[in-house]
Protein backbone atom coordinates (compact mmCIF):
# COMPACT_ATOMS: atom_id res chain seq x y z
CA UNK A 1 0.00 0.00 0.00
CA UNK A 2 1.50 3.55 -1.14
CA UNK A 3 0.67 6.46 1.40
CA UNK A 4 -1.79 8.13 -0.40
CA UNK A 5 -4.09 5.04 0.32
CA UNK A 6 -3.03 4.50 3.46
CA UNK A 7 -3.96 7.74 4.64
CA UNK A 8 -7.53 7.19 2.90
CA UNK A 9 -8.10 3.90 4.67
CA UNK A 10 -6.80 5.95 7.76
CA UNK A 11 -9.74 8.66 7.28
CA UNK A 12 -12.18 5.15 6.65
CA UNK A 13 -11.48 3.76 10.06
CA UNK A 14 -11.90 6.94 11.57
CA UNK A 15 -14.87 8.25 10.25
CA UNK A 16 -16.25 4.73 11.54
CA UNK A 17 -14.82 4.77 14.92
CA UNK A 18 -16.54 8.33 15.20
CA UNK A 19 -20.14 6.29 13.83
CA UNK A 20 -19.56 3.78 16.68
CA UNK A 21 -18.64 6.28 19.75
CA UNK A 22 -22.56 8.26 18.08
CA UNK A 23 -23.84 5.17 18.37
CA UNK A 24 -22.53 4.26 21.57
CA UNK A 25 -23.82 7.57 22.84
CA UNK A 26 -27.27 7.50 21.91
CA UNK A 27 -26.61 9.69 19.08
CA UNK A 28 -25.94 7.79 15.95
CA UNK A 29 -28.07 7.83 13.01
CA UNK A 30 -31.53 6.32 12.89
CA UNK A 31 -30.42 3.45 10.93
CA UNK A 32 -28.06 2.63 13.78
CA UNK A 33 -30.84 3.23 16.47
CA UNK A 34 -33.32 0.84 14.28
CA UNK A 35 -36.67 1.76 12.90
CA UNK A 36 -39.20 4.31 15.28
CA UNK A 37 -41.16 2.25 17.65
CA UNK A 38 -45.15 3.46 16.66
CA UNK A 39 -47.01 4.40 19.78
CA UNK A 40 -50.41 2.65 20.89
CA UNK A 41 -53.40 4.74 21.37
CA UNK A 42 -54.71 2.64 24.55
CA UNK A 43 -57.66 4.12 24.79
CA UNK A 44 -58.70 2.83 21.20
CA UNK A 45 -56.91 -0.70 22.49
CA UNK A 46 -58.83 -0.73 25.21
CA UNK A 47 -62.29 -0.23 22.91
CA UNK A 48 -61.51 -2.96 20.54
CA UNK A 49 -60.80 -5.11 23.47
CA UNK A 50 -63.91 -4.15 25.18
CA UNK A 51 -65.61 -4.69 21.56
CA UNK A 52 -63.93 -8.30 21.01
CA UNK A 53 -65.65 -9.38 24.98
CA UNK A 54 -68.90 -7.81 23.93
CA UNK A 55 -68.82 -10.26 20.67
CA UNK A 56 -67.95 -13.07 22.62
CA UNK A 57 -70.53 -12.42 25.46
CA UNK A 58 -67.72 -12.11 28.26
CA UNK A 59 -67.81 -10.11 30.89
CA UNK A 60 -65.30 -8.77 33.01
CA UNK A 61 -65.59 -8.84 36.41
CA UNK A 62 -63.43 -8.30 39.25
CA UNK A 63 -61.72 -11.37 40.67
CA UNK A 64 -63.11 -12.92 43.64
CA UNK A 65 -61.60 -11.87 47.22
CA UNK A 66 -59.44 -14.96 48.81
CA UNK A 67 -61.85 -15.07 51.78
CA UNK A 68 -65.14 -15.79 49.67
CA UNK A 69 -63.39 -18.55 47.55
CA UNK A 70 -62.41 -20.09 50.84
CA UNK A 71 -65.97 -19.81 52.59
CA UNK A 72 -67.13 -21.52 48.92
CA UNK A 73 -65.08 -24.53 49.06
CA UNK A 74 -65.28 -25.02 52.62
CA UNK A 75 -69.19 -25.19 52.18
CA UNK A 76 -68.41 -27.76 49.63
CA UNK A 77 -66.68 -30.04 52.03
CA UNK A 78 -62.89 -29.50 51.02
CA UNK A 79 -61.18 -29.78 53.54
CA UNK A 80 -58.45 -27.28 53.52
CA UNK A 81 -55.63 -29.70 55.43
CA UNK A 82 -56.03 -32.49 52.63
CA UNK A 83 -53.78 -30.33 49.94
CA UNK A 84 -55.90 -32.70 47.17
CA UNK A 85 -55.04 -29.95 44.74
CA UNK A 86 -51.48 -30.01 45.40
CA UNK A 87 -51.91 -34.28 45.44
CA UNK A 88 -53.73 -33.58 42.02
CA UNK A 89 -51.21 -31.31 40.25
CA UNK A 90 -48.57 -34.18 41.57
CA UNK A 91 -50.29 -37.22 40.22
CA UNK A 92 -51.02 -35.27 36.93
CA UNK A 93 -47.02 -34.42 37.00
CA UNK A 94 -46.31 -38.15 37.89
CA UNK A 95 -44.09 -37.12 40.91
CA UNK A 96 -44.60 -38.78 44.44
CA UNK A 97 -45.32 -36.33 47.03
CA UNK A 98 -42.64 -35.15 49.36
CA UNK A 99 -43.07 -35.29 53.16
CA UNK A 100 -43.49 -32.39 54.94
CA UNK A 101 -39.56 -31.12 56.31
CA UNK A 102 -41.31 -29.16 59.10
CA UNK A 103 -44.56 -30.88 60.45
CA UNK A 104 -45.12 -28.74 62.82
CA UNK A 105 -47.18 -29.48 66.38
Amino acid sequence: MDRTALLRRLEELERKLTELRRALAGRGSPKAQGPPVPRLDKEALKEGIDRAFRALGARTTPPPEAEWVQERLLRCGVDPEANAFSRGILEMRGEEERPDPDPGP
